[in-house]
């Protein structure tokens, strides 16, 4: 199974490809103990949705969404309950695999 990652700039989710725009091509060969790496402001953390908390998983899917919903998408996605938040969450991680 390929290994996925969060991306960020100063705390803000970003795309990969903006991340391996600015940051050595040897990146993933630095990891830390933690399964991280960090350049500068930049940081790359390995995806493991079974134990990312509710607030960064509605980052990651308001980063996931953000060219094809409009703002009251957003908006109500934080009406959306715990559980929905998850289903919603796994079926984007498990298209993108």
């Amino acid at each position: 199974m390929k290994t996925k990652f969060n991306f960020y700039y100063d705390g803000t989710p970003i795309q990969k490809s903006e991340f391996v725009k600015q940051v050595p091509s040897n990146w993933m060969n630095e990891l830390n103990e933690w399964d991280e790496y960090t350049w500068g402001y930049y940081r790359a953390s390995k995806l493991d949705g079974e134990h990312m908390n509710i607030e960064d998983k509605i980052e990651f899917i308001k980063n996931h969404i953000k060219n094809t919903h409009c703002q009251k998408d957003f908006e109500d996605l934080l009406t959306f309950s715990k559980d929905e938040i998850n289903q919603i969450y796994k079926e984007i991680w498990y298209d993108s695999l």
